[in-house]
């Protein structure tokens, strides 16, 4: 079916929206390399014992809404890094960065102020910032998204 979101890059090459949706995930690559999410290494450096996450992309269609009909009309395509956590260990609680209220009260301010209309607020990459103390986690990024033999 057309409207399918494909699952795993092989669909998505096979994908009739394919050139959209590589560039989403070409984005969201991007968007991950300049906020310093990751270091890439390559397999030998990786430490004896350490294991790997594995990885992979996750595709869906983002919509809007329609001021004038109130129908969801397909707005672009968003591709999201997502890790295999079920091999993961706890290693007890973790945090993550949110925005401050601040932050979000002077972006309603600023709406209310200029008599914008807010129907959406998407926080993208919201939780990426976090740097890990005193912690690596190593993982096997998904196909086409780095160089053969490297790690993130």
């Amino acid at each position: 079916e057309d409207n399918d979101e494909p699952k795993g890059m092989k669909k998505i090459m096979l994908h009739k929206e394919s050139t959209a949706i590589l560039e989403s995930i070409q984005k969201e690559v991007q968007a991950l390399t300049d906020m310093d999410v990751f270091d890439e290494i390559s397999y030998n450096e990786l430490p004896k014992g350490q294991q790997t996450l594995p990885s992979h992309i996750i595709v869906k269609r983002k919509y809007t809404i329609d001021p004038k009909t109130g129908l969801n009309t397909f707005n672009r395509w968003k591709a999201r890094l997502v890790f295999n956590g079920k091999n993961q260990k706890d290693h007890g609680s973790t945090y993550s960065n949110t925005p401050y209220f601040a932050t979000i009260r002077t972006i309603l301010a600023t709406c209310c102020t200029k008599d914008w209309v807010l129907l959406h607020l998407d926080l993208g990459n919201a939780f990426c910032g976090t740097k890990l103390i005193g912690r690596n986690v190593y993982v096997k990024p998904p196909p086409d998204c780095a160089p053969p033999n490297k790690l993130w």
